[in-house]
């Protein structure tokens, strides 16, 4: 999406690999870019030797503190169907650890399940092995956060084909 959005000219990605092992190899010189779930490794190991150039807050106008003058990466979109693309992007990448019910679910189970998954978020337990594991602090959303992502969902054929190109791993399509 960055590469999209950016227009860069030849980019070439390497998947598969986690923060922590993206900030080995971008602090020995082995990439020029990266994204990031989540900006607190990069800001522990990598502090001043980085330059940021945009970001995607997620959901839409979560964005850290440490970086407010930086754009997200919307402001690039030449239009309503490249906004709607990182609109897509952002609600694919809400509900990665999904925790779904039912329709139909009675409301007072759903807000015992919110509650709960709150309280395991806020353990202090919990936060030190999620970043042991993970190498960044967890910045989990609401239920209801997760819910208005999936419900907004772009579902426009013609977006949803080129977010589809984008993802493919192939050459990036001309905007």
């Amino acid at each position: 999406m960055f590469a999209f959005m950016l227009e860069f000219k030849e980019p070439r990605f390497i998947v598969g690999f986690n923060d922590p092992e993206m900030d080995v190899a971008f602090n020995n010189g082995e990439l020029d870019a990266r994204t990031s779930g989540n900006i607190d490794s990069v800001f522990k190991d990598l502090g001043d030797q980085v330059q940021f150039h945009a970001t995607i807050s997620n959901p839409k106008g979560r964005f850290d503190g440490r970086l407010p003058a930086l754009p997200d990466i919307d402001s690039f979109a030449k239009n309503d169907k490249e906004r709607k693309i990182v609109d897509l992007l952002r609600a694919f990448q809400v509900p990665r650890w999904p925790h779904h019910l039912a329709p139909g679910t009675p409301p007072e189970l759903v807000k015992i399940l919110r509650e709960a998954m709150a309280k395991t978020f806020k353990d202090p337990g919990f936060q030190q092995d999620f970043k042991k594991l993970m190498g960044r602090e967890p910045s989990p959303l609401t239920g209801e956060e997760v819910e208005k992502a999936v419900r907004e969902l772009p579902r426009d054929a013609e977006v949803i084909a080129l977010y589809k190109k984008l993802a493919d791993g192939g050459s990036l399509p001309p905007r």
